[in-house]
């Protein structure tokens, strides 16, 4: 689904809705670079670069091999597709280099990092870190590769690990997730510092703020745990409610902590630490606008919450992607994206999944 907002993602009413085509594909991931021209859609076998205006495709890159994951470099010039190396989701793991702007391919390696690759880059886009299962499914783990425009330098490092790492958005750490606590690699210095204080639990879920001064873990139980990254202290440690948390996200100001398990959604103030508001709903994906003011989360529906209040703004109960597992925004937050799968379908390859909308949203 594709969604325009004339004047951004704000306090809108629907005023007109227009469809423009129904491809059908399952839609993994999207992507909107941040020059609002383009929109990037990554599925098994390929990704399709879309003209934002006129929702034409631009180019077809297809990857020759499964894919799982993608990831745009920061100057949006490139895009690094993760899975397997298999075209039928066979083989070991695979990661491969293409250019947005030709279509052809720079690069391709085993990353070493076990089957079913995700991939990440740093904001800087000079790392490249892949998470996947090993080839016995008995361990999940990370390697970190140096990441040029010509492909992959030297790999710095690989380590078993309980949840899918993330960059700090400064590009200075690695943070990582272990069975015995929570790692940092340096990636100006090229070490591994000192871990976390108190990390000594299996963490699920991580979530750094966009000022990379905070880290926000999640246990198998649901409980929270807050950092402060520069001081490396524990801020806040929060109960669970037994259950997992399934997506944790900083809103763009690092205010609020928004964090979904398969029951409720709940909104966290940072500072002072303490829940703002509980949304009775899960969220297979969620977002939060460019302006900090709403909150967007997409399951059965795709809802629209104050990021404020947690009170309802708008349902899109019209457009349903039963199991969504792709929602993006553009930098300007004119346009929204929401991919995924229907779960009528048993071969996922033959699913439908991308509706092209335009809503017309009027200011209330």
């Amino acid at each position: 689904f594709f969604f325009q907002a004339e004047d951004g993602i704000r306090d809108h009413c629907v005023t007109g809705v227009q469809t423009c085509a129904l491809p059908i594909w399952t839609i993994l991931q999207t992507h909107h670079p941040v020059d609002g021209q383009t929109v990037v859609t990554v599925d098994y076998h390929s990704a399709r670069v879309f003209d934002s205006h006129t929702r034409r495709t631009l180019r077809t890159i297809h990857s020759g091999h499964w894919n799982v994951s993608s990831a745009l470099t920061p100057d949006n010039r490139q895009i690094v597709l993760g899975g397997h190396s298999g075209a039928d989701g066979s083989g070991t793991g695979f990661v491969s280099q293409w250019s947005l702007e030709t279509g052809e391919r720079v690069a391709g390696f085993d990353p070493e990092a076990g089957r079913g690759v995700r991939v990440s880059v740093s904001r800087d886009g000079r790392w490249l870190a892949a998470f996947g299962v090993s080839k016995n499914h008995e361990r999940d783990q990370v390697a970190l590769w140096e990441l040029t425009p010509s492909g992959p330098g030297k790999r710095h490092g690989r380590w078993t690990v309980t949840a899918p790492p993330v960059f700090t958005p400064d590009s200075r750490s690695l943070l990582f997730a272990q069975a015995d606590g929570l790692a940092r690699y340096s990636l100006v210095d090229h070490t591994r510092e000192e871990p976390l204080p108190d990390a000594n639990v299996r963490f699920t879920s991580l979530a750094v703020s966009a000022d990379s001064q905070r880290l926000a873990a999640a246990d198998s139980e649901g409980a929270l745990t807050v950092w402060n990254l520069p001081g490396g202290q524990v801020e806040h440690r929060e109960p669970g409610p037994s259950r997992p948390v399934g997506r944790l996200l900083f809103s763009p100001k690092g205010d609020t902590l928004i964090t979904a398990d398969r029951e409720t959604t709940r909104l966290w103030t940072v500072a002072p630490f303490g829940l703002r508001a509980e949304i009775p709903r899960p969220a297979c994906e969620m977002l939060v606008t460019p302006d900090n003011r709403t909150l967007i989360t997409a399951w059965q529906t795709l809802d629209f919450w104050q990021l404020e209040t947690g009170l309802p703004m708008l349902q899109l109960d019209d457009y349903q992607m039963e199991i969504p597992n792709a929602l993006s925004i553009s930098p300007d937050g004119t346009l929204l994206s929401e991919g995924g799968r229907s779960e009528e379908h048993t071969s996922e390859l033959q699913s439908h999944s991308d509706l092209v909308c335009r809503l017309l949203l009027e200011k209330k």
